[in-house]
């Protein structure tokens, strides 16, 4: 496959309520002492060290405690999570205060306890959290966790969260105004909300106003309108929106008028990787190619996807990969990527390890995470012709798992957890 390398290891030695919470936390925050806690806790030298960690400020204790949670670089330890979540939410953390509430929601380690959940979400809530207002506003809204269905109190939970930004919270408000729950039915609030909603990415959102615009609905019928909706709602990953009438017409009328990327906008749809659009790979082709020609990067790539899948054409690798070139130079790094694949394998290409590893270097500073994983492997093996260097090894896996790779998370899991085992008996020594 052309997305991804196929490339050995290197072996160098939220529940429902809150699928908000930062799981990797805020690494902005993250301090020297953070470093120094992380080499400490958990080792038969915790007491020596007590009052350096004392000294670590909530945001420090809260990235300790995600470690310990999620295991990763250190031995997975509930019990260590919680204490330092603690300290951080006894420091006005807020988010320490929510990922204490999903503990006890979750029982991950404790037994339990929905009542324990609930006064930490209130406490993150009261310290700002918008994900601990909205899941205590849920259980109002739903008559859940122990409390009774109370709309009112529900509202006043989402309005909180909604004006921090949390787009379930102002989808919620949005609902409760359209089917009159707890308020007085009032579409001109309701489309507020979801229009405040929709602005903050929520696709479902978009569809609502564009509904409302398609049919006139409590605002004046505007088919430009119920497009840029609909748009918005694609481009959110609702697949549905994207071949609603009103967007082709407009995708049709600006590539016309020489939009290009509009054409490439157009393409997708019949290619058939969008929505409902009958599936026309001749027109695909042709709409790509054009919006290619005129500097479109991602339509060089869809181009060069086209023949490598053989969708619509007899499979050619070698138009494939002038493509795929095209749209790296273009800016385009899923093109460098696919690129350097060609170059690694010798595939409709000549070998040219050099090459290989140079696009896969631009693709990596693009985010993808494949090519930083490949980097890593070359690195720590001294192959594709590069001089093996342990760190420029270790710098590419962390970016590879970062973005996504989980082999590359595995590795650097496997060289951390190594690294602490050491750690530790050369302290018992």
């Amino acid at each position: 496959m052309w997305k991804i390398f196929i490339v050995m290891a290197f072996a160098l030695c939220s529940v429902t309520l809150n699928v908000y919470a930062d799981t990797q936390g805020d690494k902005a925050e993250k301090t020297a002492v953070v470093d120094k806690c992380l080499s400490k806790i958990g080792t038969d030298t915790d007491k020596k060290h007590s009052d350096e960690c004392q000294q670590a400020t909530p945001a420090a204790y809260f990235n300790v405690a995600l470690a310990y949670r999620s295991g990763r670089g250190v031995t997975q330890s509930f019990e260590t999570a919680l204490t330092n979540l603690n300290k951080a939410c006894d420091g006005d953390y807020a988010k320490a205060c929510l990922h204490i509430g999903d503990i006890f929601y979750m029982g991950e380690g404790v037994v339990k306890d929905i009542n324990k959940a609930k006064v930490f979400y209130r406490k993150a809530c009261d310290f700002g959290d918008p994900a601990a207002c909205y899941n205590i506003g849920s259980f109002f809204y739903e008559g859940k966790g122990g409390e009774k269905q109370d709309y009112v109190k529900a509202k006043e939970l989402f309005i909180k969260s909604c004006a921090a930004g949390m787009v379930d919270g102002c989808f919620n408000l949005g609902v409760m105004y359209a089917n009159a729950q707890g308020v007085k039915l009032d579409m001109t609030k309701a489309g507020a909300y979801f229009f405040e909603a929709c602005e903050l990415g929520d696709p479902t959102s978009c569809v609502n106003i564009g509904l409302s615009y398609r049919e006139g609905k409590d605002v004046e019928k505007d088919s430009k309108k119920a497009a840029k909706f609909f748009i918005k709602a694609c481009d959110g990953g609702m697949d549905d929106a994207c071949s609603q009438k009103e967007v082709v017409a407009l995708y049709e009328k600006e590539c016309k008028a020489d939009n290009f990327k509009m054409c490439h906008r157009l393409g997708i749809l019949f290619r058939g990787l969008k929505g409902g659009v009958k599936r026309d790979y001749a027109r695909a082709i042709r709409l790509f190619n054009q919006a290619c020609e005129k500097g479109v990067a991602t339509a060089c790539y869809e181009y060069g996807n086209m023949y490598n899948f053989a969708e619509g054409v007899d499979r050619d690798v070698s138009q494939a990969v002038e493509y795929y070139l095209k749209a790296c130079e273009k800016g385009e790094v899923e093109g460098c990527y696919n690129s350097a694949f060609a170059y690694d394998k010798g595939e409709a290409v000549k070998q040219d390890y050099e090459k290989a590893v140079a696009l896969s270097m631009q693709a990596c500073n693009g985010k993808v995470a494949d090519a930083c994983y490949y980097l890593g492997d070359a690195y720590a093996k001294g192959e594709k012709n590069v001089t093996q260097d342990l760190f420029k090894a270790m710098h590419y896996y962390q970016l590879a798992c970062d973005g996504g790779n989980k082999i590359s998370c595995d590795v650097m899991d496997f060289i951390n957890k190594t690294i602490e085992k050491d750690s530790k008996s050369e302290a018992v020594n």
